[in-house]
């Protein structure tokens, strides 16, 4: 996380911009200064981002994880 006199590194249009790469986008959310959630049009770009960003390393700037519907409490 940023510290709160910073300005984000990457913003809506780029993070649209970087996942956009890996196929057709269905909807972006913005989840705060840091994280957004990304939705696919199919499984398969949703693989190829979380396969793709799924590194844990320090100083990575993209983390991509899985979340489905029937994952949700709803």
């Amino acid at each position: 996380w940023l510290k709160k006199d910073m300005q984000p590194t990457e913003d809506l249009k780029s993070v649209i911009q970087r996942m956009s790469m890996f196929g057709p986008i269905q909807s972006v959310t913005a989840c705060g200064r840091q994280s957004a959630v990304v939705v696919f049009k199919n499984v398969t770009s949703a693989c190829k981002a979380v396969n793709a960003f799924q590194s844990r390393i320090p100083g990575t700037m993209f983390h991509c994880s899985w979340q489905h519907r029937f994952m949700s409490k709803d």
